[in-house]
């Protein structure tokens, strides 16, 4: 399956959570992940809903969760 790797800030961005929810979420393995060290360790957006912004202030409306791995396999 492809993978789109981005880094913790964009992944961040992307879910509209915290750059530590991102490392938590990879710890707990419900995203993956790759490389190691300082920077260096990148987070695959496929696993991450997007969140649900506002057109005009780009205000988080509802925040992305990971996707079930299972459920993006089928």
């Amino acid at each position: 399956m492809a993978s789109v790797m981005v880094d913790q800030h964009a992944a961040a961005h992307y879910a509209g959570v915290s750059a530590s929810a991102i490392r938590r979420w990879a710890a707990e393995g419900l995203i993956g992940k790759e490389g190691v060290g300082r920077g260096q360790v990148r987070y695959d957006a496929l696993d991450i809903e997007p969140a649900v912004r506002c057109e005009l202030t780009d205000e988080v409306l509802e925040r992305g969760r990971p996707v079930a791995r299972e459920l993006v396999a089928a």
